[in-house]
């Protein structure tokens, strides 16, 4: 499940061969877990369905299914936040049984940093709540955090100018995706190009360039070079 993101795969499809990011955004990454512990010694049984009403039991996978619909509902309110649930387990689940214990990741971007801490506090309050209202334990550990990450505004003009020269119109864009550059943020100026790919896919086995994009993108990345060394 992950929200709408600012630039979708079609419009990626029908941008220019190559596109430079003004900057990587914001990551923060957490593991959810929901779990009924209404007995201690049932903190990963599940019940069997048949034995027991509705009423009496904690669902812990619907509890978690409503913490993913508001999770989706609050990335909805801004186009440049994404929040994403890239993974969702229910142990020793079987087809008459209620669960008793659910885990899932989340993963919120955005390129404002303060936009993304705001969405991070919002849905930890979310969770909370319905966690409390459903009868649940719910316990978020976050993990990897890192801040928006801007590309150098002279390096990425001078690659915009080799573009141009090219024949290639620069398209800036900011980058969801996390790079190997954030490690430079505040230590080395640097800039990125991309090069389009069908239907916008890229991270992926079906990522694919043409060669045409390709040559363009080396013949930018040349000028660009001239450019810098002269």
């Amino acid at each position: 499940m992950s929200s709408v993101s600012a630039v979708t795969r079609a419009a990626a499809e029908a941008a220019a061969p190559t596109q430079i990011p003004m900057l990587i955004g914001g990551q923060w990454r957490a593991a959810s877990e929901t779990y009924e512990v209404r007995d201690p010694y049932r903190d990963t049984v599940f019940e069997i369905a048949p034995r027991s009403t509705l009423a009496e039991l904690d669902d812990a996978l619907t509890a978690a299914v409503e913490m993913l619909l508001a999770i989706e509902e609050r990335a909805r309110r801004h186009p440049n936040l994404v929040a994403t649930v890239g993974k969702l387990e229910v142990p020793r689940s079987a087809p008459n049984t209620i669960p008793g214990r659910v885990r899932f990741t989340l993963d919120i971007r955005s390129p404002g940093d303060a936009e993304r801490v705001k969405a991070v506090e919002d849905i930890k309050t979310t969770l909370a709540a319905i966690a409390a209202r459903r009868g649940v334990t719910q316990r978020l550990t976050p993990g990897h955090q890192a801040r928006a990450a801007h590309c150098d505004e002279k390096l990425s003009d001078l690659l915009a100018a080799a573009a141009e020269s090219c024949g290639a119109a620069p398209r800036r864009i900011p980058s969801g995706a996390g790079h190997d550059a954030m490690a430079f943020d505040k230590v080395i100026p640097f800039a990125m190009l991309f090069v389009r790919c069908r239907g916008g896919v890229s991270h992926n086995p079906d990522e694919y360039a043409s060669a045409a994009d390709i040559d363009i993108a080396s013949r930018v990345l040349s000028n660009f070079l001239d450019r810098i060394g002269s």
